[in-house]
């Protein structure tokens, strides 16, 4: 299982440097992914400590709404639809990883 999550990590690390190298976002849309991450993580945790999985599905849904209503909102038009979805998942799920596993650390 903890090899599976090493190469899980090291997927999705690739994945944002490839997005980054082939999609240059705007600093709109990056500022309203970035905020609405702080926001919905630490409201998710805050809310969901003992079902810890019900939380990050839950948070995964409402920052894929809106991530969607960013991407439709300021980059459709500039972009396509594949870099930002792929790098903002590989960044949700890295997110979600860490603040999952946390409490199992501590």
């Amino acid at each position: 299982m903890r090899a599976a999550k090493i190469a899980s990590v090291v997927v999705a690390l690739h994945v944002i440097v490839l997005s980054l190298f082939f999609f240059k976002s705007r600093v709109n849309y990056f500022v309203v992914t970035c905020l609405s991450t702080a926001i919905v993580w630490s409201m998710v945790f805050s809310f969901s400590k003992r079902k810890k999985w019900v939380g990050i599905v839950s948070g995964s849904l409402v920052q894929l709404a809106i991530q969607q209503v960013a991407y439709h909102a300021l980059l459709s038009v500039q972009a396509g639809a594949w870099w930002p979805l792929a790098q903002f998942l590989a960044l949700q799920y890295l997110v979600a990883l860490r603040l999952g596993s946390s409490s199992e650390e501590a």
